[in-house]
């Protein structure tokens, strides 16, 4: 598959998160890199560290879609909104 057709394809990643304030903007950049066409969403499951201010620090909006949940429902619930909403 060439660059050309994943440029064509449709991607979205869809990424739980929990206290990753120490990893989540590479990850993120990580994703970018593999697949720049792709839309990044990060599901912040009620973070108590600096996760979300770290991510919009490194990111813009436009770059990143960031949806902050209530409570920490866990990462298969996160996976499952993430799902619905892309």
């Amino acid at each position: 598959m060439t660059e050309e057709d994943v440029a064509r394809l449709n991607i979205a990643v869809l990424l739980p998160c929990y206290n990753e304030g120490k990893s989540i903007a590479s990850v993120v950049i990580g994703f970018r890199k593999a697949l720049p066409a792709a839309r990044i969403y990060v599901y912040d499951n009620n973070s108590s560290d600096d996760s979300i201010a770290r991510l919009q620090d490194r990111h813009s909006d436009a770059e990143v879609l960031v949806i902050q949940l209530d409570a920490n429902h866990g990462f298969a619930h996160a996976c499952n909104i993430g799902i619905a909403q892309a």
